[in-house]
């Protein structure tokens, strides 16, 4: 999507229910998105997708220069951080949606992005793995709990929340 005038791109990769409303929120704030398909891929190879829609993005002489961001859930958050930290000087800001899905620390280590991880906050292990984690981002990381099982429920005003979340943290960094 492109709004008119916009301030930013950012590549949302992973499913993710939250998609929808984070699309309609970022283009409200003037941020362009690319969201790539929904496809079970490996952390891998969504990385590769979310490099290549990077490269791409690079083309397009009404999005050359913007600053770039990337949110990802599940694999596309594991993805989201990968690309990030092959090509450090590319994105400006990430957004992790369940962090359950990256693999290890490591995916941090060259992460110079500032990095937002939205985690379930009654996952005890998942955040002392964020909270770890984050310790090895070179650039400004911060973590946001929300409600046990929050992350597979649209009833609960869930996807809003995070799209509103999302939308502040690229405002803040991309803008």
């Amino acid at each position: 999507r492109m709004p008119s005038a916009p301030q930013g791109v950012v590549v949302l990769a992973g499913r993710d229910p939250s998609s929808g409303p984070l699309a309609d929120a970022l283009h409200e704030a003037h941020f362009a998105t690319l969201q790539l398909g929904d496809l079970s891929e490996s952390v891998i190879d969504l990385t590769e997708r979310v490099l290549a829609a990077a490269d791409w993005i690079g083309t397009r002489p009404e999005l050359r220069g913007l600053p770039l961001g990337v949110f990802g859930s599940r694999a596309g958050g594991g993805a989201a951080l990968s690309a990030a930290a092959r090509r450090p000087r590319m994105f400006r800001a990430i957004v992790s949606r369940d962090g359950r899905s990256i693999a290890g620390g490591s995916a941090f280590d060259n992460v110079s992005a500032a990095t937002l991880l939205i985690v379930d906050g009654q996952d005890d292990s998942t955040i002392a793995f964020s909270r770890e984690a984050m310790t090895r981002v070179m650039g400004i990381a911060e973590l946001e709990l929300v409600s046990a099982g929050a992350l597979d429920d649209e009833e609960r005003g869930t996807a809003t929340h995070v799209a509103n979340v999302a939308r502040r943290w690229f405002a803040r960094f991309l803008a």
